[in-house]
């Protein structure tokens, strides 16, 4: 059986999580919420590595100039360097996700 795609979290789903288990209002959960990923934006874009605790670590670096063939042209395309973000995530988020893989395996 194929498994089910996950729901996908936006940042309303994520104000109204905030407001429900802090006990913020909605508002004062969307400040919140905004202000922390304009903070993660700007220090990832500055260059500076973010790491949140049992969560993971966000790291720009750059991606060098490169050539890229086009199979329907048959020529070379010139590829700019670009900034690009990865995440890596830290070992109890890992551990969570295994489990909870493990967990959906033994129910189908």
């Amino acid at each position: 059986m194929a498994k089910k795609k996950p729901k996908t979290v936006t940042k309303e789903d994520l104000y109204k999580g905030l407001a429900a288990r802090s006990g913020l209002s909605q508002k004062q959960a969307q400040v919140v919420v905004d202000n922390f990923i304009d903070e993660m934006r700007n220090n990832i874009t500055n260059g500076e590595k973010v790491s949140l605790t049992h969560f993971g670590s966000f790291r720009p670096h750059w991606l060098p100039d490169r050539y890229k063939y086009d199979p329907q042209r048959k020529k070379k395309i010139f590829k700019p360097a670009r900034k690009k973000v990865s995440f890596v995530s830290a070992g109890r988020l890992k551990s969570q996700l295994r489990a909870y893989d493990a967990k959906e395996s033994k129910a189908s």
